[in-house]
């Protein structure tokens, strides 16, 4: 399992391309670059701004789902996913919230063969459940977390999703 979630966070740490955050400080990270694309046929829209180094992208899907993809970190990356849709479910229970974050990761996998690697992640969140608490940082492995956490409204709800090198 260890070396699993060590082989595709190379995967994800690939997203972020090769750069600086300036001429003096090369950063392992490198530059955030878009996991997404407009050229996806389940996205309609797609924007992507990076600014030093943290990297905005978001998604609209023609399902209705938006995504914020925050990519961030010079030595250590952070993805925060903010995945928000149209509905109230405010009265869910966290297991819903735990389930929604892996089924998430596990639908963006099979958007495009670079995108595979979150399906990992899905399959650890999935073997984890019981032990993932909503807002608490798990830890599947020394140094990697990830935090699932929720806002509710009446009419949108946003999952939040952060995976996490420490």
């Amino acid at each position: 399992m260890k070396y699993i979630i060590y082989f595709f966070i190379l995967i994800l740490l690939g997203a972020c391309g090769k750069g600086s955050l300036n001429p003096e400080k090369k950063c392992p990270m490198g530059k955030p670059i878009a996991i997404f694309s407009d050229t996806m046929a389940v996205v309609s829209d797609h924007k992507f701004e990076a600014n030093g180094q943290e990297g905005i992208e978001t998604v609209n899907f023609k399902n209705g789902i938006l995504l914020e993809l925050i990519q961030s970190g010079c030595d250590k990356l952070t993805q925060d996913f903010r995945i928000t849709q149209q509905g109230n479910f405010e009265m869910k229970k966290d297991s819903f919230w735990i389930n929604g974050a892996a089924q998430s990761l596990k639908l963006f996998s099979t958007y495009s063969p670079n995108l595979m690697g979150l399906n990992q992640w899905a399959m650890v969140i999935n073997e984890n459940k019981d032990k993932i608490k909503l807002v608490e940082p798990f830890y599947p492995q020394m140094g990697i977390s990830i935090t699932i956490d929720k806002i509710t409204g009446k009419n949108e709800t946003t999952l939040l999703l952060k995976l996490q090198q420490e």
